[in-house]
């Protein structure tokens, strides 16, 4: 699933500058990784889990926040030649993590429900 995504992202992404696209799929990457932790720690969807952990929670949040603000700090342009995206971008990294959330738990539930 991750790979399609990436696919996916390329496909859209591909005519962006270098530095560009690197921020944006490093900013996807690391949003898909986070909604990931939250999909596999159940078999059940999702949303009708258990409650994660505080813990879990406020870092995951803490960790999207600095993502999200790495690229519009200047040690994050220096240190790791990330670029500013434009909002349109982001929302559209933000649909392709919802996307990728639910292709996710789709392949979940088939998964369990063939074993």
């Amino acid at each position: 699933i991750s790979s399609a995504f990436d696919f996916i992202f390329l496909a859209i992404f591909h005519k962006q500058p270098q530095a560009l696209i690197q921020t944006l799929w490093f900013t996807l990457s690391l949003i898909t990784e986070i909604i990931l932790i939250f999909s596999v720690r159940t078999r059940n969807f999702f949303w009708k889990a258990l409650k994660p952990g505080k813990i879990l929670l406020i870092s995951s949040i803490f960790v999207i926040i600095f993502t999200l603000s790495l690229p519009f700090l200047r040690f994050g342009r220096t240190l790791f030649s990330l670029s500013p995206p434009q909002v349109s971008s982001l929302l559209i990294i933000f649909l392709l993590g919802l996307v990728y959330l639910f292709a996710n738990e789709l392949a979940k539930k088939l998964y369990f429900n063939h074993h």
